[in-house]
Formats: structure tokens, sequence, C-alpha cells
């Protein structure tokens, strides 16, 4: 299991590209990795570290209660959109 945390001190700042950013740099094994500036290269960059990691993925959210209402929603977007992707492994903890 791969573990990400977002560290954002103003929840009500947080938003889903902020989230890509976090997952991007915590998954990237790559000590000089560059991460893009277009939102749908990044979700594309997401979904191709999601399939090479072969591990389930966990984000941590302090507070996530506080979110928005739309970075909750393209959250679990983003999870529906990763999951359907080409090469996506879906397994369960128990």
């Amino acid at each position: 299991m791969l573990v990400s945390k977002a560290l954002s001190v103003e929840k009500s700042q947080i938003h889903l590209g902020g989230l890509i950013v976090d997952l991007l740099a915590d998954l990237a094994t790559d000590q000089d990795v560059k991460i893009p500036t277009q939102p749908e290269q990044q979700e594309r960059a997401l979904g191709d570290l999601v399939k090479r990691c072969q591990k389930p993925i966990v984000l941590l959210i302090d507070d996530a209660h506080d979110l928005y209402s739309k970075t909750l929603l393209g959250l679990k977007r983003l999870i529906e959109v990763v999951r359907v992707s080409p090469g996506f492994v879906e397994s369960t903890v128990n």
C-alpha cells in the first residue's frame, strides 16, 4: 500500500488540482520528477503512475469534511477515471 498525505494548513483553499499535485509528488519514484503544469497532463501522469505502482493508494486528508463539495466531487470523479483506465488493478485489503 502506498500512502500520500495532503499537507495544507488552509483546508478551505485545497482544490482538486492541489491534491493531484500532492499525489504526483508522493508517488513519483524519480528524484527529479517534473510535474506537468497543464491539468489534463497532470491527470494523465497520475493515471500512468497509478498503473506503474500496482499497489493500492491511500490519500489521507486531515479534516476532509472541511473541503469544498466541488473538491470532494472531483475526488470521486478522479477515482472513477483511474478505475476505468487500462491497466488498473483493483485490490482490497482485509
